[in-house]
């Protein structure tokens, strides 16, 4: 049952079974219009739960169940004017009832607004000793970046039960609130009292890959791969470790064996492209990857560039017309689905490039550079195809802007390290 169920089960639960008519011919009691009202919310009959709450708001304004219940019943309206006003007198003339604290706490955390949701879970938690409700609510501080909120709730219901799920959340919250020897105390404790988590083993390895722990990073990861040894979501962790001690042919072994694992996943496909150039003497193993993940998204523009891409690296510095055409159509594909991603006019500029066709490879790698003007190959290339057109000055130029910004990546990389791939395995967090 979600959460909206839990709660509409419970409001449905407080009235009188005498009480649903006040007298013989005189119609549905107060009580019975919120009960049923509430059941046809919970079955997702909004007009019956709008038109049968409405008439509960009338004749019982100080109910706090029909006003919380018209506020969820006028979200699913999209009458967001009207659910906040509902919400608010339900705060007004209910906020001491668990069950309104808790069906406001579900309200705010529909419209994402994750502090007040997490204020009114803990006011829930706190009034019905609840222990998932601490959980939720310490997660929900976690999404409202407000992790020493989320530390101090989470030591209050340690002391109520010192679940490995608590640990966990609690782990998150200190090292957000940048107390790293805590959190670390707090995820190996998940861990430890239970092993049969994956996303635990997970948020440990993670943990000490934004520390570029990288050794202790693989230690986690490979500890978790004992007991879930088809998981691809630590198969990324690894190859992110391996990447981080550049140890590339064994970054490109694991990205390889999580893309067997979740064909249809971007996150291992999205790393293997960025280790093309790693992956010479297992090409065709990559390529076959990317072919499988394009015929796995049929609708996704990183289908068909990835598996150009990787064409196109197989290809090298040989001239084959009909792998050409192949790789063309593939990259024009993705440009067509979505026009902004430049790393797919950067590689038809460079496949155009190849084929001589210097004129539009200009156009592509100009587009290229125009949508991330931070990326240093388009400049590169693009003082290559202009020297071939004979555009001495505009070769010169891209020269120099590459130089400058070849600097800056190189800064970066020295500040972040692999600040994006994590946040690539971030997104693919199980």
């Amino acid at each position: 049952m979600t959460a909206r169920g839990v709660w509409l089960a419970a409001a449905s639960t407080l009235w009188c079974p005498w009480a649903l008519c006040s007298a013989q011919n005189q119609g549905p009691t107060p009580e019975a219009l919120i009960q049923r009202g509430l059941m046809a919310l919970q079955s997702r009959d909004v007009p019956a739960a709008q038109r049968l709450l409405e008439r509960a708001v009338e004749s019982a304004p100080t109910d706090a169940r029909a006003w919380i219940g018209l506020a969820h019943t006028y979200q699913m309206l999209n009458l967001h004017a009207e659910a906040a006003r509902h919400a608010t007198e339900a705060e007004r003339v209910g906020g001491d009832n668990p069950v309104i604290q808790h069906a406001l706490a579900m309200f705010y955390s529909d419209y994402r607004d994750w502090a007040r949701a997490a204020e009114w879970e803990e006011r829930y938690a706190r009034k019905a000793s609840d222990t998932d409700a601490y959980l939720r609510a310490v997660s929900l501080y976690l999404q409202a970046d407000m992790p020493r909120r989320a530390a101090a709730l989470g030591e209050t219901a340690l002391e109520m039960a010192a679940t490995p799920a608590l640990n966990n959340l609690l782990g998150k919250a200190y090292t957000m609130a940048g107390e790293t020897e805590k959190g670390l105390h707090h995820l190996q404790a998940a861990v430890e009292n239970e092993p049969y988590d994956e996303s635990l083993h997970y948020d440990l390895g993670y943990f000490h890959l934004r520390q570029q722990d990288f050794a202790a990073a693989t230690r986690a990861f490979e500890a978790g791969r004992k007991y879930f040894d088809k998981s691809p979501a630590l198969e990324i962790g690894l190859g992110i470790a391996a990447y981080g001690k550049r140890d590339f042919h064994e970054a490109v072994s694991q990205f390889l064996h999580a893309a067997e694992l979740a064909p249809q996943l971007e996150q291992p496909h999205a790393f293997l492209g960025r280790l093309l150039q790693h992956a010479a003497g297992r090409i065709d193993q990559v390529t076959e990857r990317m072919r499988v993940f394009h015929s796995e998204h049929s609708k996704n523009h990183f289908g068909p560039f990835l598996y150009g891409q990787a064409l196109l690296a197989k290809l090298g510095t040989r001239r084959d017309e009909e792998t050409m055409a192949k790789i063309e159509d593939l990259l024009r594909e993705s440009i067509e689905r979505e026009d902004e991603f430049w790393e797919a006019h950067y590689e038809l500029g460079v496949l155009l490039e190849k084929r001589r066709d210097f004129a539009q490879a200009e156009e592509h790698l100009r587009r290229a550079a125009d949508l991330n003007p931070s990326a240093s190959k388009p400049h590169y290339r693009l003082a290559r195809v202009y020297q071939r057109l004979g555009k001495s000055r505009e070769a010169r130029q891209e020269r120099e802007i590459h130089k400058i910004v070849v600097e800056r990546e190189r800064a970066a990389m020295r500040s972040d390290g692999v600040a994006e791939e994590l946040r690539m395995l971030e997104a693919g967090s199980p």
